[in-house]
């Protein structure tokens, strides 16, 4: 069994989860488990965990974080894998700035991630934080990342199925495709790319 100061010992000292031991919820010990293993990169222990299927995946941490978005920002693509399997999860769940999983991959440059996320099918391009920012803000110094997300867009513009694109596929005509895409849809996309020039 649990118990509480066992627990609280065993959450990391430098790490934003943020539980008050007064006022603990011991019905949610799977949920703390999981944001742990996350945290301490425990895949085995994730995979133990999901297995029970009883909890609540999207359980938030103290600042708000999810377990996927954890994992996201810290590049660990065989539990962003094993998270975005899982029929309940919530890939565009925010955390209390409004950033996703998606937004934080994209900002720690966390390239294969952010094509898990994309590849999935889950995860919403557009949504905005709560400053108006969306995912291509936070790429902002990655080009690789910025070149992937307007693939992306272009072909969901183009009505294609972009989760069967392969992103890894050198096209001659993308930087075309990129500028195309920003001329015609919105500014900032136009201004992020010719800041990169030809990616």
């Amino acid at each position: 069994g649990h118990i509480k100061t066992e627990l609280i010992n065993t959450i990391p000292t430098d790490k934003q989860i943020d539980i008050d031991a007064s006022t603990f919820d011991f019905e949610c010990l799977n949920e703390i488990d999981l944001i742990i293993a996350v945290r301490h990169d425990n895949l085995e222990g994730v995979k133990d965990l999901l297995k029970k299927k009883n909890f609540n995946i999207n359980y938030e941490s103290g600042n708000g974080e999810t377990a996927l978005m954890i994992a996201a920002r810290n590049g660990q693509l065989e539990i962003v894998s094993l998270l975005l399997a899982e029929e309940t999860i919530e890939a565009n769940h925010p955390d209390h700035e409004g950033k996703t999983a998606l937004m934080h991959a994209c900002f720690y440059g966390e390239k294969e991630v952010v094509r898990a996320l994309l590849s999935s099918g889950k995860c919403n391009v557009h949504h905005l934080d709560n400053s108006g920012n969306d995912a291509l803000t936070y790429c902002h110094a990655n080009p690789d990342i910025v070149e992937m997300l307007l693939e992306y867009l272009w072909m969901s513009y183009l009505n294609m199925n972009p989760f069967d694109f392969n992103f890894t596929e050198s096209r001659s005509s993308s930087n075309k495709y990129k500028y195309e895409y920003a001329n015609e849809k919105e500014d900032k996309l136009n201004k992020i790319v010719l800041n990169f020039g030809q990616m």
